[in-house]
């Protein structure tokens, strides 16, 4: 027989004083009300921010798209011109809400708007409109091609170009003469978007034929 091992109650309670307590498992802990709120107050002011920028960015590209669609007619209309050897007419017209630009032959009356013309179709938020008095201040030959003298371009008639591609007044006929202009003419344009308010543009075109285009930042004028 084996001889018992005389036991040690002293032994057995030091080795259980030196075993680790088990831990306790907790439930993961929540949000705060507190810090529930001031989440979402932090979220409404980004946004109070950020909106207002992201539609003014959306705005202003919206202006510069339609104003580069414009540049390019009015510059169709004086190709061709010197293309057909003959005066060629910009028109303006609407259909619907919505403001149209086409090129065809000068006539005493505005020709229909058919597919065949060269055309650009405006959104109805976009529209041609008449020269601003003060807000914006209208447009002059020093800020559109810096030549320090102030001429005021011709906003009232329509725009044609001659065989040579010069801006002039407009005849009946695309063989009759069309002399050229020693102002220049502008035309206005504004986006109306809500919220976000109305945004100016403008496209001018000098006496030899240069075509520009200016949006109004609030303040002044600019490329």
């Amino acid at each position: 027989m084996k001889p018992s091992i005389p036991r040690n109650p002293a032994g057995q309670e030091a080795n259980r004083e030196l075993r680790p307590a088990p831990r306790r498992r907790t439930a993961p802990r929540g949000f705060s009300m507190v810090e529930l709120m001031a989440v979402v107050a932090i979220s409404l002011i980004a946004m109070a921010i950020g909106v207002p920028v992201m539609l003014n960015v959306i705005n202003a590209s919206r202006v510069r798209n339609q104003m580069s669609g414009i540049s390019g007619i009015v510059q169709m209309c004086r190709s061709k011109a010197v293309q057909m050897n003959g005066t060629k007419h910009l028109y303006f017209t609407t259909s619907g809400n919505e403001t149209v630009a086409y090129v065809a032959d000068p006539d005493t009356t505005a020709p229909a708007l058919i597919t065949t013309m060269p055309q650009v179709w405006m959104p109805q938020y976009f529209a041609k409109v008449a020269e601003p008095s003060t807000n914006p201040t209208p447009l002059d030959s020093t800020i559109m091609w810096g030549d320090g003298l102030g001429t005021a371009p011709d906003t009232t008639h329509d725009l044609c170009f001659n065989s040579r591609g010069i801006p002039c007044q407009c005849t009946t006929t695309s063989t009759a003469y069309c002399s050229g202009i020693t102002n220049g003419y502008a035309f206005y344009f504004t986006l109306t978007s809500q919220p976000g308010g109305t945004r100016w543009a403008a496209l001018g075109i000098s006496p030899a034929g240069r075509i520009k285009t200016f949006f109004w930042d609030g303040n002044k004028w600019s490329d």
